[in-house]
């Protein structure tokens, strides 16, 4: 099965699926080989007890609520938030280019990490000891599927608050350093880090343009990059915020592919937080029927900046206040 699953995720090799086993519990089975029109072999019968198929095939968490919610009436304060956003592809929220300001984390368990950060818990950044100084800061690994080795070393280091990257010790300091030091700039100048952590990837195709995939982050944690020292690794938590729905990628969507998923603007939540999985999940089935377009468990830390991002945070901090607005009201 493994083996399987990961030949599925070579995007260039994949042509379609066959979901073997609802076919033979459906009583669907292969075009038989007869020799005549009444002889049908044994084994090729149609099952008839879904009972004898494989009970171990586990197929997730399934939900039943992923239609999405038709909020086409959006309040005056929301629009004033939407034409506050930077829909161009200039926009690493809509596209990623990993350069020194975009560091790609080894894939892990998301939901799990959005989880420990919501707890409060610290982790240390690792280099990739086998990989050289590269002097280049543009690295991307495709997804990892669970069986694979790095994502096993991946989980290991996790249990011991550690994540891993694809750099080299250099290479990884001077990307870190630079992150660290645009979240303190900015956070002096407007008085918010723009340092987030991307929970979720949605790789995309424009329209005009469909050999090209872009990749946009789905969630976005507040984080805060710390060390003791100069001669000391970074370390990583949470900046004790909430955690966003990418905003600007809902409305792209919704502009560009008439896809309305306003309904993740109030995040689904669990009992840790909110429910990663489920976020996925409604994305997943908002893109199902677009050629190319996936949904990838992966990580990026980054500097996201929102186009005039202190009027989009003034409206959404003070929407209390401007909804007893009468300019509002009218």
């Amino acid at each position: 099965m493994n083996s399987a699953e990961t030949q599925l995720m070579d995007s260039s090799k994949f042509l379609l699926s066959l979901d073997i086993k609802n076919a033979r519990s459906a009583g669907i089975s292969p075009l038989p080989l007869l020799k005549n029109e009444n002889n049908l072999t044994e084994d090729l019968k149609p099952v008839q007890n879904s009972s004898k198929l494989d009970h171990d095939f586990d197929l997730g968490t399934q939900y039943d609520d992923l239609e999405l919610t038709d909020f086409s009436n959006l309040t005056k304060q929301k629009i004033w938030e939407r034409k506050l956003l930077d829909l161009s592809l200039r926009n690493n929220l809509l596209n990623l280019r990993f350069t020194k300001s975009m560091l790609q984390l080894v894939d892990s368990k998301i939901n799990v990490l959005e989880d420990s950060l919501a707890d409060g818990k610290s982790f240390t950044i690792l280099p990739d000891n086998n990989q050289t100084i590269l002097r280049k800061y543009n690295l991307y690994g495709e997804p990892l599927h669970p069986s694979q080795p790095l994502f096993k070393l991946a989980e290991d280091e996790f249990k011991y608050n550690r994540l891993l990257t694809y750099y080299h010790q250099d290479d990884l300091d001077n990307i870190l350093t630079n992150l660290y030091r645009s979240a303190k700039l900015a956070e002096e100048e407007n008085g918010k880090s723009t340092l987030y952590l991307g929970i979720g990837l949605l790789k995309w195709f424009e329209p005009k343009n469909k050999e090209v995939p872009r990749l946009a982050p789905i969630l976005l944690i507040p984080v805060e990059l710390s060390r003791k020292s100069v001669n000391s690794k970074f370390t990583l938590r949470s900046r004790e915020e909430e955690t966003m729905i990418n905003i600007t990628l809902l409305e792209y969507l919704k502009q560009e592919f008439k896809l309305n998923i306003n309904s993740l603007e109030n995040l689904p939540m669990d009992e840790s937080g909110v429910d990663v999985p489920k976020v996925l999940a409604i994305i997943r089935n908002a893109v199902l029927n677009l050629e190319g377009w996936d949904v990838l468990e992966q990580l990026v830390l980054g500097i996201f900046s929102f186009n005039k991002l202190i009027l989009w945070q003034d409206i959404s901090k003070y929407s209390e206040e401007i909804q007893k607005s009468s300019i509002v009201k009218v």
